[in-house]
């Protein structure tokens, strides 16, 4: 598939079909559904009984919040984390931010532990604690959408934004303005 191709499939399919397309571009396999079994000298051995040659193994095992959390609420979501209202308040005068706080999203969600949130989680955090102590109103925590952005090397890369994808080229002389705000946006 050309850079090309897999860029038109990122704008029409959303991002899993371009990253795939452009995994297969780069001739990399993937084994989704599979589990690591076992690792040795030179290879590793995956749950369907495949043996891998494999000169570096990479393994990614998810995020949990801080056990902290634990001293602070009985009551914890699936990663973890302590809910908190829209001002960040778990219990009164304990205000939680950042990784450990499992602040609304939406109706229906709640923040991704990742820096973009884990920045304005901390910062209103902070205010309204100081705010507190001060007897003054507290600010709401109202997340920016959801921004992921994926390098794939010479392939390229895809940037998501609440539920919709783009691609932008390798060469950054070529990438188009929406795609060079999303990045730079991310880096803030």
């Amino acid at each position: 598939m050309t850079a090309w191709s897999w860029r038109r499939a990122a704008r029409w399919s959303g991002p899993r079909t371009a990253i795939e397309a452009a995994l297969d571009g780069l001739g990399v396999e993937r084994r989704l559904g599979t589990t690591l079994e076992e690792v040795g000298d030179g290879y590793a051995v995956l749950s369907d009984g495949t043996k891998v040659p494999a000169d570096a193994v990479v393994w990614s095992v998810g995020m949990r919040a801080s056990e902290l959390t634990r001293q602070i609420s009985g009551e914890l979501d699936h990663l973890g984390r302590v809910p908190v209202d829209r001002h960040l308040l778990a219990l009164p005068e304990v205000f939680v931010a950042g990784d450990t706080a499992a602040a609304v999203f939406d109706a229906e969600h709640t923040v991704m532990q990742a820096c973009q949130h884990a920045t304005p989680l901390g910062k209103v955090a902070g205010y309204n604690a100081g705010a507190d102590l001060l007897g003054i109103p507290p600010r709401d925590f109202t997340p920016r959408p959801d921004v992921t952005c994926l390098d794939l090397g010479g392939a390229g890369g895809v940037s998501t934004r609440a539920g919709t994808a783009e691609s932008w080229p390798s060469a950054p002389t070529a990438r188009t303005s929406s795609s060079r705000s999303t990045r730079r946006s991310t880096r803030r």
